[in-house]
């Protein structure tokens, strides 16, 4: 089963506020890394989204990453069968 490993974000950004909310409420584990606070994770997110600091990036344990990707597209990730979840 695959699981969010990073949740790459800030508290300002409105979408990230959005799905990182909508996963919590599901019960899943959301491990929110602020870019703002974090330099680290700021480059971390520059490089996966080549030289882009968009937000949210999701990464994943089996290594791989989404960038501001809709509710059902982080669903069918995580292995969920509700695909049909309204935005």
């Amino acid at each position: 089963m695959v699981e969010i490993v990073a949740f790459y974000a800030t508290h300002w950004c409105s979408a990230c506020k959005r799905l990182g909310n909508f996963l919590e409420d599901l019960g899943v584990d959301v491990n929110w890394i602020d870019i703002d606070k974090d330099k680290e994770a700021s480059e971390i997110v520059i490089e996966l989204n080549n030289g882009k600091r968009i937000i949210p990036t999701i990464v994943f344990s089996d290594e791989t990453f989404l960038t501001n990707p809709d509710k059902n597209l982080v669903l069918h990730k995580l292995g969920s069968s509700m695909y049909d979840v309204q935005q």
